[in-house]
């Protein structure tokens, strides 16, 4: 079954063959990142992680973040899934989000079996263009996969969030 209206999930393939640094990237949409093949050096404010194919990252809005991306056998890889402020909120008003202290100084987490499986279902109804409703179920599913591990709120948190993405959001959304 084909999607009659559209969504604005995406995930998108990073593939790089050579070491490539981006400066000032400041997400317009919350976004989470997992690297297949290499390794990303992520630095924001006056801190620096180094992220592996075991993690997964969590690039949240209102943040401008300093990025290198490093190949590993000649291949780098990775996949980002952009999430639209309104699934996020949808996923806000079903699931209870208890408000745990916002650990600024870290945004990736280990990879789990759960969201691996999700990522991979989701990424499969998003190239065979199933249903929005199909789509935004196995994107909940991703959530509640980083739920478990207590950094949705770090995905969510939209208080950083600049005037210019509140915008941006609110026409993708429309």
């Amino acid at each position: 079954m084909l999607a009659k209206d559209r969504t604005n999930l995406k995930i998108e393939e990073i593939r790089m063959h050579k070491h490539h640094e981006i400066h000032r990237v400041k997400p317009l949409m919350p976004a989470l990142c997992r690297i297949r093949q290499g390794k990303k050096v992520i630095n924001w404010e006056t801190h620096s992680l180094t992220v592996d194919n075991n993690q997964i990252i969590l690039f949240p809005c209102g943040y401008e973040f300093y990025i290198a991306n490093y190949p590993e056998a000649g291949l780098y890889l990775a996949e980002m899934l952009y999430y639209p402020i309104d699934l996020i909120e949808k996923f806000q008003n079903l699931y209870a989000i208890t408000d745990q202290i916002r650990n600024t100084t870290g945004f990736c987490l280990p990879q789990n079996p759960e969201l691996i499986y999700c990522w991979e279902q989701l990424k499969t109804s998003i190239s065979r263009g199933f249903s929005t409703q199909i789509q935004e179920h196995l994107a909940m599913g991703v959530l509640l996969s980083l739920g478990a591990h207590h950094v949705n709120c770090l995905l969510l948190s939209d208080s950083k969030q600049s005037l210019t993405s509140r915008c941006y959001n609110l026409m993708l959304s429309g």
